[in-house]
């Protein structure tokens, strides 16, 4: 409970609250980790540091990502992709948008449940 009054006045709150909850072993939290994580294997969040293997631009030492980065994108695992910019490219956004929308209407399955269930620091849901 201190944590979450805590981050009720941080910048990005979900960021701390949730990877708290999900790191720390003892909690058991389902779906936390159980035990020490492979720092390469990223599974929420694909980011491209850089500019090695980015097709858009880099702010910030991030990319934003452009249309040319999608093929890469409809493969990737990661949950979430960071980081699109409308200003910069509004098409790849919407097409990524249409390309989940259109696998959701097709009951195709979005991700593939089975690399998840092979990650060996996941606890059982």
């Amino acid at each position: 409970k201190e944590l979450l009054d805590w981050s009720r006045d941080t910048f990005s709150p979900d960021e701390h609250y949730w990877a708290t909850l999900n790191y720390n072993i003892h909690l058991r939290a389902p779906g936390g980790y159980k035990a020490k994580s492979d720092p390469t294997q990223w599974t929420a969040r694909y980011v491209i540091w850089g500019k090695r293997g980015c097709q858009g631009i880099v702010v910030h030492g991030i990319c934003i990502l452009s249309t040319a980065d999608l093929p890469t994108l409809y493969n990737r695992h990661e949950l979430f992709a960071n980081k699109f910019q409308l200003k910069v490219d509004p098409i790849a956004y919407q097409c990524l948008e249409e390309f989940l929308i259109n696998k959701s209407q097709l009951n195709l399955p979005l991700n593939d449940a089975a690399y998840y269930r092979k990650m060996p620091f996941l606890l059982p849901s």
